[in-house]
């Protein structure tokens, strides 16, 4: 494995998150469904837009794991923290944007998406990459120089952050919290 293999795992990741992520815009309203309404956007709230990198992005990491993961330390817990950042990404470009201009627009939504995507994405890529290099040198162990990610502490920590956020998606999709995260723009 090398490092034009998850240079190129990562370039067809960000295409086929944003391709998956638009269609799970439009998911709910296709296909009415307790699932549909878990995975897709059922409202234009920023939360249940996050969704639309989320899901894409954990499938897409089981691809990755299938097609080089393994041989990487740190693997799932370095994809769990690059779609949080996707995420954190998402949420503070969004309202750094709308508040500046005042209201929303689609094009710079999708782009919003898009950066969410491609810094999901890009610290993958560089975390994997840096990973891989340290695998040559050093076996999956704590004395390894970035042993952050493949430290058992870190990866147990984004084993409940992951599960963590996959129960609120299931759970916020029935039951919002009445804050302006949960609640779509004014307009729609």
């Amino acid at each position: 494995m090398t490092e034009k293999t998850i240079r190129n795992f990562s370039a067809f990741g960000v295409v086929f998150t944003f391709v998956l992520g638009t269609l799970l815009h439009f998911v709910y309203d296709w296909f009415p469904s307790p699932l549909s309404r878990v995975v897709g956007a059922f409202n234009e709230s920023t939360w249940e837009h996050l969704k639309l990198l989320v899901f894409p992005m954990l499938l897409f990491t089981i691809v990755e794991y299938i097609g080089y993961g393994r041989e990487i330390c740190g693997f799932f817990p370095i994809k769990i923290f690059s779609v949080l950042l996707g995420m954190f990404v998402i949420v503070a470009s969004f309202y750094t944007y709308t508040g500046v201009v005042g209201s929303n627009y689609l094009i710079c939504d999708i782009a919003v998406f898009l950066l969410g995507i491609l810094a999901s994405y890009w610290f993958a890529y560089e975390k994997l990459k840096k990973n891989l290099l340290l695998a040559n040198e050093f076996s999956c162990t704590l004395k390894k120089p970035d042993g952050f990610f493949s430290h058992p502490a870190v990866s147990f920590l984004s084993f409940l952050l992951l599960v963590s956020l996959i129960v609120c998606f299931i759970y916020f999709s029935y039951h919002a919290p009445n804050l302006p995260l949960f609640m779509p723009p004014e307009g729609h």
